[in-house]
């Protein structure tokens, strides 16, 4: 079922610290998340990925638990507004759902979830 705006979930604003960590070799690029959502995420970077290619991201939590989760580049824009000298704006599809730190992200994303909309 989608929501209002066309989504299948819901998504929430909120920053987090992530890391994409393209290819072992090569170092990872910082980003920051814009949203969340059960099923995704928006980052803001200074990169831009190429769709359809598929990366571990780790985002930390405000607990400071580090989370690495499997995504799937879904599309890439330039930002509306340049923050934080992250240009471009790319959408992740979470592709491995079982993993245990999907597990604890869905979680986190859950509980804010539950508070903002009551």
């Amino acid at each position: 079922m989608e929501n209002m705006d066309g989504r299948r979930s819901h998504r929430l604003n909120i920053e987090l610290p992530a890391l994409l960590k393209v290819h072992p070799s090569k170092q990872d690029i910082s980003s920051i998340t814009v949203n969340v959502s059960a099923v995704g995420i928006c980052l803001a970077c200074e990169a831009t990925p190429r769709i359809g290619s598929k990366f571990p991201i780790e985002i930390t939590l405000p607990t400071k638990e580090k989370v690495v989760i499997q995504t799937e580049v879904v599309w890439v824009r330039e930002a509306p507004t340049v923050y934080k000298n992250f240009e471009y704006h790319v959408g992740l599809k979470i592709i491995d759902t079982v993993d245990p730190p999907v597990e604890k992200f869905i979680r986190f994303y859950v509980e804010k979830f539950l508070k903002a909309f009551p």
